[in-house]
């Protein structure tokens, strides 16, 4: 299990690194071996094939990315968080091929099948997500409300990153919408945190 587990994570940090071939080998081998196991985790084999899913996102291979995400909520069915993270992943898609306000409705199926207490690192994408299709819809009030969300979600937790990546794009978007003081004291806060 635990090198199962540790060849998922690493094929996830690949794919954000654009490493693909050898993300999808890691994600082959994952999958192996815990198809190997007496007693498989479905939850686990559905994780993988969300994996696949983002990977082909990535490489812009939109409908094999929706058949693994598919495949990966038929494997685990009753899962909430496999729920959530199938609706997080199909709004992705939409998103990266441009549909923002279809995406939307996704990412918000996403947000209402989570809670925030247990799945904290899905619902920060999720806000960010919502964020990033509000400002794409020039629905600012929305998305000022979405990252002030993300940022009081993110500031006390264990994902550093995605906190100070969330100031970054508020700051940008205070900025864009001629409230420049403020984000140059979000930008702050960021590169503060970051140093």
């Amino acid at each position: 299990q635990a090198s199962a587990d540790a060849a998922l994570l690493a094929a996830s940090s690949l794919i954000i690194l654009e490493r693909f071939d050898e993300a999808g080998k890691l994600l082959d081998v994952a999958r192996s071996i815990e198809e190997r196991n007496t007693n498989v985790r479905r939850d686990f084999i559905a994780r993988v094939y969300l994996r696949y899913s983002t990977l082909e996102r990535a490489r812009l291979d939109f409908t094999r990315a929706i058949e693994f995400a598919k495949k990966a909520r038929v494997i685990a069915p009753n899962d909430v968080r496999i729920e959530g993270e199938f609706f997080l992943c199909i709004g992705r898609i939409l998103y990266s091929m441009g549909y923002d306000a279809v995406a939307t409705v996704w990412f918000e199926k996403a947000r209402k099948s989570l809670e925030p207490e247990t799945e904290i690192e899905l619902v920060l994408d999720i806000y960010r997500y919502l964020a990033l299709t509000s400002t794409a819809r020039f629905q600012y009030a929305k998305a000022i409300a979405y990252y002030e969300k993300q940022i009081t979600l993110s500031e006390n937790s264990r994902f550093r990153r995605q906190h100070r990546l969330a100031l970054y794009e508020f700051a940008s978007l205070l900025s864009a919408c001629g409230y420049k003081r403020r984000g140059e004291q979000l930008l702050k806060k960021a590169l503060d945190l970051s140093l």
